[in-house]
């Protein structure tokens, strides 16, 4: 009997000080506050995509500038470390998509672009064949609420909720695209969904996963034969754009990095930068499987019960390749889209357009070539106002299968945003200031089946000690990327503690 004796206290390594990385770090820390904690991070700096800058005299988002406020996992993390209050609600819901050579108003209610009341759209959003599509889905009869064999795929998949679609071949899962043209017809997805969905994920709607990328829209179709009856139907705590009756979304007075900021310094003792992970070193657990023992440096092997891989699909297939080879196929098999965000300031009186909204989004295949804008000192109070000096708009290009967005030089990216803006708002002046932020290969892409084979993936990993995170897997938004870190540190804790030595 080892009466007196305490048990060795638990060791977590998570590679990767992302969003994600960062968030499972903060769980282990507060669920398991003896645990020896190490973060590992091949860069000089924590935060990964997200970053804030001073540009034009004021902290301007480089990327990411806000999180959906319907999921509690962002808004949970500001308040945990100190941030609630610099918690901010946009100014203005209002966006505009840009066709036939306007600004045209999204719906008031619509959830990811489809419109929740076909009445109440703009008459330019739809030609009368394309709003008599959406009168057709109201008229079809409610569904019967049966299931059948094959409705949901594999229970491992988290936030999966499908059932058979519409025109489905598989009973599982489509893409984006098959699931809106089916039901909704093309007109709603090439000038409305596609444009919205499209600039979230730098993709293309007929490619991504509809569970994966969409996976309410996915729901809705398996519980109604109407697609917008279902989606009325949400309880407003589940709404979407447009369906909720308080913010859609929040964002940091001081920017997104904020955040980052405050989880950094709470995890310092535990944080190593520039300290890239090479290799997990493995061995048998008492069954003869294989199990983690160490992650491996430059600098050192770190032994540790459970490694949370908080980095991309790429990344972490070399990480498992040489002892979980048929893994690493599937996972070095999401592809990636790279983008750019080119931010300028103008002389308010030179952008007298941006003042109606948060911005506008531009069709994939459309004139000019951009995914969207955002009008960044109207879309945020504490970014605008008139003591502000110039107004701020954040051009972002690049889109899958698109590398010119971090391939082309700064000059010819900040000239391609000028030409758009003066082809879709008339903007002729020269920028006051002008800044161009890269991110490739920031955009994973869920190919149909996605969850599918992350859940492949994640049932030969975990019980091996090695757990994945990040946004390559079960979203891409902030909050989504927080659940998943965290999600992944309790699983890591878990098996630890089943597994730690004695």
């Amino acid at each position: 009997m080892n009466v007196g004796r305490r048990a060795a206290p638990l060791r977590i390594c998570v590679v990767g000080a992302g969003i994600s990385g960062l968030a499972a770090a903060w769980e282990v820390h507060r669920s398991a506050p003896d645990a020896e904690l190490v973060v590992l991070e091949a860069t000089s700096r924590p935060g990964g995509v997200i970053r804030t800058s001073q540009f034009a005299g004021r902290a301007v988002d480089e990327a990411a500038d806000a999180f959906l406020a319907r999921v509690d996992d962002g808004v949970r993390l500001c308040t945990e470390v100190g941030l609630a209050n610099d918690l901010v609600a946009p100014a203005t819901g209002r966006a505009f998509v840009h066709l036939d050579g306007a600004l045209v108003p999204l719906p008031p209610a619509h959830f990811l672009g489809i419109p929740l009341d076909p009445d109440d759209i703009d008459a330019r959003l739809l030609s009368p064949a394309g709003r008599a599509a959406l009168t057709a889905d109201l008229a079809r009869p409610a569904a019967t609420g049966r299931h059948t064999a094959g409705d949901r795929p594999d229970p491992g998949a988290p936030n999966s909720a499908v059932g058979p679609l519409s025109g489905a071949t598989d009973g599982t899962d489509r893409s984006v695209g098959a699931l809106i043209r089916d039901r909704l017809g093309d007109e709603v997805l090439e000038r409305i969904v596609g444009p919205l969905v499209g600039s979230i994920h730098a993709g293309d709607c007929d490619r991504l996963s509809v569970q994966a990328a969409a996976p309410a829209l996915a729901e809705a179709a398996r519980r109604d034969a109407s697609l917008i009856r279902a989606l009325r139907d949400r309880a407003p705590a589940g709404g979407g754009d447009g369906a909720s009756p308080g913010p859609v979304f929040w964002g940091l007075r001081s920017g997104m990095e904020t955040l980052i900021a405050a989880l950094a310094e709470r995890l310092a003792p535990a944080l190593a930068l520039e300290e890239p992970a090479v290799a997990l070193e493995m061995r048998p657990d008492g069954a003869g499987r294989q199990a983690i023992r160490a992650v491996r440096t430059p600098r050192r092997s770190i032994d540790c019960d459970a490694v949370v891989l908080a980095v991309g699909a790429a990344q972490a297939a070399r990480l498992v390749a040489p002892w979980a080879p048929e893994e690493a196929t599937l996972l070095a098999a999401t592809e990636t889209a790279s983008v750019a965000i080119v931010t300028l300031a103008y002389e308010p009186s030179a952008a007298p357009g941006a003042a109606g909204g948060s911005g506008f989004l531009v069709p994939a295949g459309a004139e000019p070539a951009i995914t969207a804008c955002s009008w960044a000192s109207v879309k945020w109070a504490h970014l605008g106002g008139p003591d502000a000096g110039s107004a701020v708009l954040r051009v972002s290009l690049g889109r899958h299968g698109d590398d010119a967005a971090v391939t082309e030089a700064d000059e010819t990216l900040v000239a391609a945003a000028r030409a758009s803006l003066g082809a879709t708002m008339g903007i002729s002046a020269t920028p006051s200031a002008a800044r161009v932020s890269r991110w490739p290969d920031a955009f994973p892409q869920y190919a149909v089946g996605h969850l599918q084979r992350t859940a492949a993936v994640e049932d030969t990993l975990g019980p091996a000690g090695v757990l994945c995170a990040g946004s390559s897997y079960h979203g891409i938004g902030i909050p989504a990327c927080i659940a998943s870190g965290r999600r992944a540190a309790r699983r890591a804790l878990g098996r630890s503690r089943d597994g730690a030595r004695r």
